[in-house]
């Protein structure tokens, strides 16, 4: 029910009339743009009052909350509202049901060259259309705005930009086709690839996890932007990870056949090398007992050569005696020839040359 008042103005009886609520909803304002908070929120100034103003029906990712990361495309959501409404510009504010949220921000739609603002961030793809009764006038145009958004694969959309849903999904399908892919020539190469896909595999049941949370409405924002593809986007996971399951245990069945072969080798080499050692320590047994037999032969013929070199000088100090008679007669011989021999000189002390008489019994010096 409207409010009837009357007061007296000049000598005259004036009627107001108060407003509906329904009126006081969809009435509108002009404002002037003071700063951007985040993507969905702004400060202006509104009849000479400074309002913080909530975007109706869309919702932008998360930069401010200080109990939550920074989401995906939150700083570009962020800029391209400021970008869109630089400090200074002039935007008409329009109301739905409610006209304040819980936190005493100001909910509105904005306008700029008769353009929506909220439709024009979800268009971007940098927010999602959301709707919370019983503020539900704009919510259309926004949503319409998503879906364009989702069709030219922009801003959140875009499985080109690394942060966003669709591409953690396509990197983790990639990711999970690329391992364990090649047959391992050792158990050490089957390991890492075993490794390898274990934590491909808890990495995509992680992101499978989220996916389900989206589904559910577990995230508010991207169940708003994904509910409609998250079901495709399971269905592809789903499909890279039972493949990387099924890789994972041929790898490892392909770990325990290289394992028993290299045990079998090393089996074979610790064989071999013992045989070896036992080899090198015969040789050098037999080599040990050849140089003892040669030192043995050696120490006998040195000493065969001292025994023999005894007896010779025994048999040398026997014959010493009967070769001093020996020399001492022929010394006595000579002697006496010699004596003999000057007996017949008649010319004492001569040497020279003698001349014979004839018969050859006398002779002469010459």
């Amino acid at each position: 029910m409207s409010k009837t008042t009357m007061a007296v103005v000049g000598g005259l009886v004036v009627t107001t009339v108060a407003l509906p609520s329904l009126l006081l909803a969809q009435a509108e304002s002009f404002a002037t743009v003071v700063r951007v908070i985040d993507g969905d929120t702004l400060v202006a100034t509104v009849a000479g009052h400074d309002q913080t103003i909530r975007l109706l029906n869309v919702d932008a990712p998360e930069t401010k909350d200080p109990q939550r990361p920074v989401e995906c495309l939150g700083p570009e959501a962020s800029a391209f509202l400021t970008d869109r409404l630089p400090p200074g510009t002039r935007v008409r504010l329009k109301y739905d049901e409610e006209r304040t949220d819980r936190y005493g921000r100001t909910l509105a739609a904005v306008f700029e060259s008769e353009s929506l603002v909220n439709a024009e961030i979800a268009r971007r793809g940098l927010g999602a259309a959301v709707l919370y009764e019983p503020n539900a006038r704009y919510y259309d145009e926004v949503a319409e705005a998503q879906r364009a958004a989702q069709r030219d694969n922009f801003g959140l959309y875009d499985d080109g930009v690394t942060c966003t849903l669709p591409a953690q999904v396509q990197q983790a399908v990639e990711t999970l086709a690329q391992l364990g892919t090649q047959t391992p020539t050792d158990s050490a190469a089957a390991t890492a690839n075993i490794s390898a896909l274990t934590s491909g595999i808890l990495a995509g049941e992680a992101l499978e996890q989220r996916l389900i949370g989206v589904e559910t409405g577990k995230h508010a924002l991207l169940h708003a932007i994904y509910a409609s593809e998250t079901a495709a986007h399971r269905e592809k996971l789903a499909s890279a990870l039972t493949d990387a399951e099924k890789r994972k245990e041929r790898r490892e069945q392909d770990f325990t056949r290289l394992k028993e072969s290299e045990l079998r080798k090393a089996e074979e080499v610790r064989l071999a090398e013992e045989a070896r050692l036992a080899e090198e320590a015969r040789l050098a047994e037999e080599a040990r007992l050849a140089e003892e037999a040669r030192l043995a032969e050696e120490a006998r013929l040195a000493e065969e050569a001292r025994q023999a070199e005894v007896a010779r000088q025994q048999r040398a100090a026997a014959a010493k005696p009967s070769t001093k008679r020996t020399t001492t007669k022929a010394s006595s011989n000579k002697t006496t020839a010699t004596s003999k021999k000057e007996s017949s000189n008649p010319y004492l002390g001569y040497t020279g040359p003698r001349c014979y008489a004839p018969g050859g019994k006398t002779w002469k010096p010459c």
